[in-house]
């Protein structure tokens, strides 16, 4: 039995609980690379990407709405930096996309099931929203490539 200063009986304190160590992304990354199937997973993560290419994306309104701008505003540029505008509106509303998709699967769960529920809800909604918004709008080309200029035109 123990007592406390003034005589009183005191009754032990439970052992404290076991400190939770902190996962990060690159943890996960470690011990998922170390299984033995980890291989397979490679092959998986490109089809993954290929699948997700051919599905539209939100971020194609904003192609082509800087494409439209870009051909708005085409004479007020020179060739170089229309080229330069052309390339980083290509690419980057992907990285816009990807990164999104990152953050929204990172953030939206913490088991393998919550974060694949949550990053097939938003490339679905995405899909969704994308074909709805393209059908609103006919003035929106429906699988034709952009228009580009050719090489000899810039030099």
């Amino acid at each position: 039995m123990a007592f406390d200063l003034l005589g009183a009986l005191v009754t032990p304190s439970p052992a404290p609980a076991p400190v939770a160590t902190e996962r990060s992304l690159t943890t996960d990354v470690e011990t998922l690379t170390a299984l033995p199937e980890a291989a397979s997973l490679v092959p998986v993560a490109f089809l993954g990407i290929a699948v997700l290419d051919a599905i539209p994306t939100p971020t194609d309104i904003g192609f082509f709405w800087g494409e439209e701008k870009l051909r708005e505003n085409e004479k007020t540029l020179s060739p170089r930096a229309y080229w330069a505008a052309q390339v980083a509106n290509y690419y980057g509303w992907d990285v816009l996309w990807y990164s999104s998709l990152f953050a929204a699967t990172t953030l939206g769960g913490t088991t393998f099931r919550q974060r694949a529920q949550v990053g097939a809800s938003v490339v679905g909604l995405g899909a969704l929203a994308t074909l709805l918004w393209r059908y609103s709008h006919p003035d929106t080309p429906k699988g034709r490539p952009p228009r580009h200029r050719k090489y000899h035109e810039w030099t």
